[in-house]
């Protein structure tokens, strides 16, 4: 995997690359499980649980976790 875009040499495909997300609070749904998600998921989500609305951001929101 060549080293640019931030990638620092690991191949995001790769399931045993993925991290740990964890989200809490009263706007996200409880016993909730995504199959995978993106870092650049992370900021439109909570945009849209702040009433923010996003200009050029990068990602999706993440409907699945919102109540």
């Amino acid at each position: 995997m060549p080293n640019f875009y931030g990638a620092h040499g690991h191949d995001p495909e790769l399931p045993v690359m993925s991290a740990t997300f964890i989200a809490a609070g009263p706007q996200i749904r409880e016993e909730t499980t995504i199959p995978r998600m993106r870092n650049i998921d992370v900021a439109p989500t909570i945009m849209q649980i702040l009433g923010v609305t996003p200009h050029q951001v990068d990602g999706e929101v993440l409907h699945a976790i919102l109540r």
